[in-house]
């Protein structure tokens, strides 16, 4: 991910999950980022979720390219909203 669109991203990250609080409601939340950090932008959710897990109170599990391996996390984390951050470029 250039550098332009990180510092970007962390100015609007607060800002979207003061949005994101007010849509999901009460409930508590789980992020989940996916990613590959070895592929460019490909890598932005598990930026993402990596920042939050150092920023913020909220859940957050960084699954990396393998969520089914962490099924059985996700079914124990007590959320009832999820929030998958992933990202994909395409021409």
């Amino acid at each position: 991910m250039p550098a332009k669109n990180i510092a970007k991203a962390n100015l609007n990250i607060c800002e979207e999950l003061k949005i994101l609080d007010g849509l999901l409601g009460k409930g508590p939340v789980l992020f989940i980022g996916i990613g590959n950090v070895l592929r460019s932008d490909d890598g932005a959710g598990v930026y993402i979720a990596s920042r939050l897990l150092r920023t913020s109170k909220k859940k957050v599990l960084n699954v990396e390219v393998s969520i089914e391996n962490y099924i059985s996390k996700i079914n124990s984390a007590g959320a009832e909203n999820f929030v998958i951050i992933d990202c994909v470029h395409s021409n």
